[in-house]
């Protein structure tokens, strides 16, 4: 997945493949604006299944999963 500001790819014309070139290179670069803002479902309050199928739903992926008690009833 790219990230906002890496480079992607590098191309370089013949001039800047040849050390007697009188002109000046020319360097095309493309850079990542990074992946699309997508919305964080909310899963309070969900079984842990209903929550992974929602993250999912969103096109996110589940990473570790803690269970903690919330400590207000």
């Amino acid at each position: 997945m790219p990230i906002e500001g890496e480079a992607l790819a590098l191309a370089a014309g013949a001039a800047f493949e040849a050390t007697t070139a009188p002109e000046v290179p020319v360097v095309t670069l493309w850079v990542s604006s990074g992946p699309d803002a997508v919305e964080v479902p909310s899963v309070r309050a969900k079984t842990q299944e209903d929550a992974r199928l929602a993250i999912e739903d969103a096109g996110l992926k589940v990473g570790s999963v803690e269970i903690q008690d919330d400590p207000e009833p």
